[in-house]
């Protein structure tokens, strides 16, 4: 097995690692250089799993778990999988029911990165998820009563890919309780941003890279401590004068230019973050 050549990385990848003999002689225990524990073992070359392997792989002691190459799962798979104490990320193409009832006795984040639609059982299963962090990055699909179900996680992240929501999908997800993040939307009506705003949670919009001033408008209503919208690149006086009344941080620091007229809103504003990250 291949050694960094320091003792603080923090992150290996094993993407090579493309077969079950392989992760059935891969010594997870032996994954530590110095005092430093691997932080993200990454398997995503791996296409099948038996329960050798992944009995072997679930030894693991860091944090995440990776295994995106993987398309589909067996029950007994899932059952030694959702055994790991930290996040896995995993690119099964389906979620079955059964599976999505094993997966709520994880307590780690789970992310489905290639999923793009699931069914209305799957929903309310997966809904009850123990874990604080729920993504489906590939997401297309989602109708109101399956966003309804959704919104019922008690976790504190909800992650969905999606790239269009109607107003009857927006209004579901608003019940949601805790952080929100639809970073796949690029544009927002008026009524997806009037639904939108009655979400008491904080949200990610980071996906937007436009935002009309009646948009603007109606999130400057919404609730929550965070709001993101890193993604924008310019708003109008207009749009930002809005947003500086809302009660709650803001960040827009995909911005890099202001009007005369927007520095001075932003500067008598203590809610708009514009510090940019190199």
């Amino acid at each position: 097995m291949p050694q960094p050549a320091h003792t603080d990385v923090y992150e290996y990848k094993f993407d090579h690692i493309n077969s079950l003999t392989d992760l059935h002689s891969l010594d997870v225990s032996a994954l530590e250089f110095g005092k430093n524990i691997l932080y993200t073992l990454s398997l995503n070359g791996i296409k099948k799993l038996d329960g050798i392997a992944a009995k072997n792989i679930i030894g693991f002691k860091g944090s995440i778990i990776e295994l995106n190459g993987l398309v589909d799962m067996s029950t007994e798979i899932a059952a030694l999988l959702v055994q790991f104490k930290g996040a896995l990320s995993l690119g099964i193409k389906s979620l079955e029911p059964n599976i999505a009832g094993i997966f709520q006795k994880h307590s780690g984040a789970l992310t489905l990165t290639k999923i793009k639609s699931l069914s209305d059982e799957s929903c309310t299963l997966i809904a009850n998820y123990r874990g604080n962090v729920l993504e489906f990055k590939a997401l297309e699909r989602l109708s109101p009563y399956q966003a309804e179900l959704l919104a019922t996680y008690k976790g504190e992240y909800l992650m969905l890919g999606v790239k269009h929501i109607s107003t009857p999908v927006a209004d579901g997800l608003a019940s949601y309780r805790g952080m929100l993040f639809l970073d796949g939307l690029a544009q927002i009506s008026v009524d997806v941003a009037n639904a939108l705003s009655k979400h008491k949670g904080s949200i990610s919009l980071d996906g937007l890279d436009f935002l009309s001033d009646t948009a603007a408008f109606a999130l400057s209503t919404k609730k929550g401590k965070y709001m993101e919208l890193k993604g924008l690149s310019s708003l109008s006086d207009k749009a930002i004068l809005s947003l500086s009344k809302r009660q709650g941080k803001i960040s827009l620091s995909g911005i890099t230019e202001f009007s005369e007229t927007e520095i001075k809103l932003i500067e008598e504003s203590t809610n708009i973050d514009i510090m940019h990250c190199s």
